[in-house]
């Protein structure tokens, strides 16, 4: 059988085995040393974008072992690398795995959201003090659309996630590209919690 067959969407028996977390598959495909490891799926990811996205780290570990550590910053076609996917998904294991291996924290995507915006996206705080012990600085970058961190908290997040970038310096009036606050978003999700922080520092 071929091992590197693929479907439409380019994924491999590797990538669906990672996707529905068959842990022998995946461990007999890295003991074969496959090439699959690192084929590209129609958007560009490899294995570890999959294992890290759907918080899958025993496999992340056990792709680690096949691919030598290949890949760490592969970036998929919207310019996001594993690090990426795992601070999306708030898998906090995943990023710090990754940081620990040398995973770049400087990294941008094609819309310019950094580290700290997809771990703001997770709804997971202890994902955005993983990203701000790396890149604090960035706290109030801004995506393509005007966007920083604590924009994307106020409408992703939750409320300590808030309180955490505003205690490391995040601006609570910036306006996005719409003329949008912070506190904006924080009213349209009703977080009072949220809405009482930024009211502080605002």
């Amino acid at each position: 059988a071929d091992p590197l067959a693929r479907t439409r969407n380019g994924y491999t028996p590797l990538t669906l085995a990672i996707i529905e977390g068959h842990k022998d598959l995946v461990a007999a495909a890295v003991a074969q040393d496959c090439a699959a490891l690192l084929c590209e799926d129609c958007m560009g990811r490899i294995p570890l974008h999959w294992a890290a996205h759907l918080g899958r780290h025993e496999l992340f570990e056990l792709l680690l072992q096949g691919s030598k550590k290949t890949g760490l910053n592969k970036r998929d076609e919207n310019g996001e690398t594993p690090l990426c996917a795992a601070a999306h998904g708030g898998h906090v294991e995943t990023m710090r795995r990754l940081l620990l291996l040398g995973a770049d924290s400087t990294v941008r995507n094609v819309t310019g959201r950094t580290l700290l915006h997809f771990a703001s996206a997770s709804g997971n705080s202890d994902a955005v003090a993983i990203a701000l012990a790396v890149c604090a600085d960035a706290v109030n970058e801004r995506c393509k659309d005007g966007r920083t961190a604590l924009h994307v908290a106020t409408e992703h997040g939750t409320s300590y996630a808030v309180g955490m970038l505003l205690n490391a310096g995040a601006e609570p009036n910036a306006l996005d590209r719409m003329r949008r606050t912070p506190l904006m978003s924080a009213a349209l999700r009703g977080d009072v919690v949220a809405i009482v922080s930024l009211l502080k520092y605002g």
